[in-house]
């Protein structure tokens, strides 16, 4: 026999426990989405949207110019490699009668490696960057004339919900003074 203790207990706890496994709806505060809906009007967040398009500039130049240096590199490489040739090329005319050819298979397959190693600047490094620049960065400046355009018809949009709001009201406050006559 179980005490009548022992099973209120166990009852209260079972209670708890059921209680604790119902789901929850989250009630928002109606000042909290207020403030949500406010910020994007307050200075510290125009500030920040300014900070970020700055940044976006800066970043567009920083990666233009890394992809200008690429290309300068790469087309280093491939003067580089040209001479690698030329010279084995040379070396060859040289050294006609010589049996050992190491020396100017070496300098082939260097050249030919520096060659390899311009294209993939060019193709994979410059190329990427000017992509990154042309349309990723383009889309930044895009998203913000869209940004502004729909800002822009907020605006009037507002501008007339509050001109209609006064002008309902001097109207209401009009007909409340000819109802006090």
């Amino acid at each position: 026999p179980t005490s009548p203790r022992v099973t209120t207990a166990t009852a209260s706890m079972d209670d708890a426990l059921s209680d604790a496994r119902a789901p929850t709806t989250a009630v928002v505060d109606p000042p909290l989405a207020l403030f949500a809906q406010s910020v994007e009007h307050s200075p510290m967040f125009k500030a920040r949207i300014v900070q970020l398009e700055r940044d976006v500039d800066v970043e567009r130049e920083f990666v233009a110019r890394a992809a200008r240096n690429c290309e300068t590199y790469a087309e280093s490489v491939r003067v580089a490699s040209n001479a690698d040739r030329a010279f084995a090329r040379e070396t060859l005319k040289a050294f006609e009668g010589a049996s050992d050819m190491n020396f100017t298979s070496t300098l082939e397959r260097l050249a030919s490696e520096r060659s390899r190693l311009a294209l993939w600047i060019e193709q994979i490094m410059a190329g990427d960057l000017k992509e990154y620049v042309e349309k990723d960065l383009s889309a930044v400046k895009e998203a913000r004339k869209k940004l502004d355009g729909r800002k822009r018809e907020y605006e009037a949009t507002r501008a007339k919900q509050l001109s209609a709001k006064t002008a309902s009201d001097k109207d209401k406050a009009d007909g409340d003074v000819i109802a006090m006559r």
